[in-house]
């Protein structure tokens, strides 16, 4: 017979369930440990991600406020509320009206002295002090920027004291081809970057003719003399259709403090028309450079509605430009000619275009000819 050996059982058949259990615990229990720390790191490495992105997002903003801004150099401005009205020493063509203009500028012209510039990525322009070029000297490398709203008035200025000696039969300094398509020009390129989104209002007894009757650029002089290609670009190209005219419900208007304006037609019950103030000012442009292309034009005759017309369009511009106050600062290559190039920060034009299409008055041109008034010298855009 074969032998039967006996072998021993370490341990009894309830202590090694209870050790089996217990094993099988303790493994599970390191399973799901290791399952929450992979968890936890993965939204630990999450969150790191989402702040880092925040970082670099807020330092973006950062470096766009500054490109071609002055904000670090000029302090917070204010926004106040102004009412444009007809300012008859801007419209005197005498002594009074020129002390008028020149007692606007500041002194020192508006130029400013700008330390590191390159820090805050303005264009270059050239140093505050030339007999300093050394960076020894200077180690602030300081360079001289012009406020683009002092450039901008300066311009306006010459425009109307080339209109004033014309009237008078004498040849202005300032009336260089050269100088004043330039300012012609300065001054189109500030009205498109301030955008302004005011919207003006219509007179009641205007008929919704008139509205508010006054109660990174590149220089683009060639686009200012007459021509068929740039008459389409100033008559047509620049404005929306409608010419920025729009309907907006009264109640709207009420909530955002606009001025009562004329009542829409019929058809918008409810409604009043506005118009968008920046396109009044491009209208006014457009009509001094018409003033200036054609300045013998029976039209601007002393003393007619054109010549007043286009003393009112100088004058509104230089209402707009105080309004909007640009503190873009512009460089310089020679101590005299500012704005030539630069970048600058501006409203986005097309989206103010694209919402005065959506609330345009379409049926503007035969409203008006329905109450009997004459377009003919007034172009609707």
């Amino acid at each position: 017979m074969g032998s039967n050996t006996y072998k021993a059982i370490a341990q009894d058949e309830e202590e090694l369930i209870d050790e089996s259990h217990s094993t099988i615990w303790i493994s599970s229990r390191w399973t799901f440990s290791k399952a929450l720390a992979m968890r936890i790191g993965f939204v630990f490495l999450a969150l790191l991600i989402l702040v880092v992105l925040w970082i670099f997002k807020v330092s973006h903003i950062g470096m766009e406020r500054s490109l071609g801004s002055p904000i670090n150099f000029f302090p917070a401005v204010p926004i106040i509320y102004t009412e444009f009205v007809k300012a008859e020493e801007y419209w005197d063509t005498s002594e009074l009206g020129d002390k008028a203009w020149d007692d606007m500028l500041p002194l020192g012209a508006g130029y400013v002295r700008v330390p590191y510039p390159r820090q805050h990525n303005l264009p270059k322009s050239v140093l505050w002090d030339r007999s300093n070029e050394s960076e020894i000297n200077d180690p602030e490398r300081s360079e001289i920027y012009q406020a683009s709203l002092i450039h901008q008035l300066h311009c306006l200025a010459t425009l109307r004291r080339v209109i004033i000696d014309h009237d008078k039969g004498t040849t202005s300094k300032y009336s260089t081809p050269k100088h004043v398509f330039h300012c012609l020009d300065i001054i189109r390129q500030g009205i498109l970057c301030a955008g302004d989104t005011t919207l003006t209002f219509g007179h009641e007894n205007d008929e919704l003719n008139k509205f508010n009757t006054p109660t990174t650029f590149l220089s683009n002089p060639d686009i200012v003399p007459e021509s068929d290609e740039n008459d389409i670009y100033w008559r047509v190209s620049m404005h929306p259709k409608g010419g920025g005219v729009v309907i907006v419900p009264d109640e709207w208007a009420a909530e955002r403090g606009l001025p009562p304006s004329a009542a829409a037609p019929p058809k918008y019950p409810g409604s009043s028309v506005y118009q968008v103030e920046v396109f009044h000012q491009l209208h006014c442009l457009e009509v001094v450079r018409e003033r200036l292309n054609h300045p013998n034009h029976q039209f601007f005759a002393y003393g007619s509605e054109g010549y007043n017309h286009s003393l009112h369009c100088v004058d509104w511009i230089r209402q707009g430009m105080m309004c909007n106050a640009d503190v873009n600062l512009s460089p310089t290559e020679d101590y005299l000619n500012f704005g030539e190039h630069g970048r600058y920060r501006c409203r986005d034009l097309n989206a103010v275009t694209q919402w005065t299409l959506n609330h345009r008055f379409m049926e503007r041109r035969e409203f008006l000819e329905s109450k009997g008034i004459d377009l003919t010298d007034h172009p609707l855009h």
